[in-house]
């Protein structure tokens, strides 16, 4: 039975060992702090960054809308071609051939003539 008593921690080794237990795990807690810290530094950081970045939808529409500029610019041209074909060709400059071509070339051809 003296073994056994003398075995058992005292009531100082077991507020000793609850000290030690509470010191490292405020260590812990130091380094989980320091590490939430961070992650929330940089978690801000991204949110910055995403937020200064054009979406993908943003970036199609405007693509689509510089597309549809492009191409009523380009009609625009080709109807000023064609008149101009359809003068020269009034004025014997050139002939039908010549208007076949002309007309028949890219981007907007005119199959008929």
């Amino acid at each position: 039975m003296d073994s056994i008593i003398n075995s058992q921690p005292t009531n100082q080794d077991v507020m000793n060992s609850v000290q030690e237990v509470k010191t490292s795990l405020g260590e812990v807690l130091e380094v989980m702090n320091a590490f939430a810290t961070k992650m929330e530094e940089r978690t801000h950081r991204m949110e910055r960054t995403m937020t200064t970045l054009a979406t993908k939808d943003f970036v199609v529409e405007q693509n689509d809308k510089l597309r549809g500029d492009i191409i009523a610019t380009m009609r625009k041209g080709d109807k000023k071609l064609g008149t101009l074909v359809d003068v020269l060709h009034e004025k014997k400059v050139i002939d039908d051939a010549d208007v076949k071509r002309v007309v028949s070339m890219e981007p907007f051809p005119q199959l008929s003539v």
